[in-house]
């Protein structure tokens, strides 16, 4: 008999399973390298489109920068461009000696001009407010503190008016002038007896804003403000003592500040430490000056105007002298008067010339039509009441 084969010895060899499933598991482990290239590659992709993306938008805003950099040079340079405009039509109008003088004041005038254009139109400032004047004047905050800038833009903006008279002192250092010179000082000045000076004072009194008769009281029995003030600072400038023009803007502080001395001290700084005096002085070198620049101003922007008062025989000096000797308060509505004169405290003659010339331009075609005594009469206190009644006080600094 045969053996029983066993089933064992008749089925084909077992290795044939191991190697299925080592085959298996490799198609399956080139499956996973295939998908996990596959997620490497798709992974490089999106970093490469966040890359590019990220790059777009950094050449967009490199672009948008460039572009903003390429606007504000345009500007910077036509801001130079006319600013040196400016320079050189100041430059042509005379080769007198004093053409250096008259240059300087040309580039304060430009220079002025163009930053109350961007004070007016800069929201950055804000204008000083009721609570910060009071705080100013009680000493809790010092002026020095405020930049020139914002003082400037605040003055211009309007200050309130009651605080008017305070402020101005505030402004003219009274305080400090007072305190340097002792208490008796302004009394001692007032009772200096000079006869020639207290003629020539007492003669302006009645003729001094007489419209509204702020100061008529009799100046001997010592109660007339006006007067006390005037003959203080004739006896405190020997060299100059009283002049014309002087009573305007004596009157005008003393309308707002209730102190005969506090006034007296801020006639001092605007006469002393803006140096207005000069104005007066009888060589009148500082009106000289100030005139030669209008004329220059009118042969560069306006010459058919100027050709216009010398065909009609009219100086400058006549025209215009007043508008500088009693800034612009001769025959002024009070609260204007004020106006100016507060611009002019902080800015000085820069503000006056500035002023003059955008009225002439509003009102050229006016000028061109008066002739004789009739543009005489409007150029020194006409053009004046006749643009601020039809424009803003702001819009007539925009020049």
């Amino acid at each position: 008999m045969r053996p029983k084969e066993t089933k064992g010895a008749v089925e084909s060899p077992q290795p044939q399973k191991p190697i299925k499933r080592i085959l298996l598991r490799s198609r399956q482990g080139s499956q996973i390298d295939e998908f996990l290239k596959s997620f490497e590659q798709t992974e490089k992709l999106r970093d490469k489109i966040k890359q590019q993306e990220t790059a777009s938008e950094y050449v967009s805003q490199t672009s948008e920068r460039k572009s903003m950099r390429r606007r504000f040079n345009l500007f910077a340079s036509a801001s130079k461009m006319d600013q040196s405009s400016e320079r050189d039509d100041v430059s042509q109008q005379s080769r007198k000696p004093t053409i250096d003088i008259r240059q300087q004041l040309a580039k304060k005038i430009t220079y002025s001009s163009e930053l109350d254009k961007l004070l007016l139109s800069s929201s950055s400032l804000t204008a000083i407010n009721l609570d910060e004047w009071l705080a100013l004047l009680r000493g809790e905050k010092l002026l020095s503190l405020i930049s020139p800038e914002r003082l400037r833009y605040s003055i211009i903006r309007g200050i309130p008016t009651k605080l008017r008279g305070p402020i101005w002192c505030l402004i003219s250092n009274v305080a400090e002038e007072k305190a340097k010179h002792g208490k008796k000082v302004y009394r001692n000045l007032v009772e200096i007896q000079d006869s020639e000076e207290e003629y020539k004072i007492s003669k302006d009194l009645k003729r001094t804003i007489p419209e509204q008769r702020l100061f008529q009281e009799d100046y001997k029995l010592g109660k007339n403000r006006l007067y006390n003030v005037l003959k203080a600072y004739a006896s405190f400038d020997n060299e100059i003592g009283y002049a014309q023009g002087v009573n305007y803007l004596a009157a005008i502080l003393l309308i707002h500040i209730q102190s005969e001395e506090d006034a007296f001290w801020c006639l001092v700084y605007l006469l002393h430490k803006k140096n207005w005096r000069m104005v007066y002085d009888n060589n009148t070198p500082k009106l000289m000056n100030l005139l030669s620049v209008v004329r220059g101003k009118l042969l560069s922007h306006f010459p058919h105007v100027l050709s216009h008062l010398e065909d009609q025989d009219l100086s400058l000096e006549a025209a215009f002298s007043p508008m500088f000797l009693t800034i612009s308060i001769y025959h002024m509505p009070l609260d204007l008067a004020a106006r100016i004169f507060e611009v002019f405290l902080i800015e000085g003659e820069t503000f006056l010339i500035r002023f003059l010339m955008k009225m002439i331009e509003l009102k050229q075609s006016k000028i061109l039509s008066l002739t004789e005594h009739e543009l005489l009469e409007y150029l020194r206190q006409g053009i004046v009441i006749e643009c601020i009644g039809e424009q803003t006080f702001e819009s007539l600094l925009d020049y």
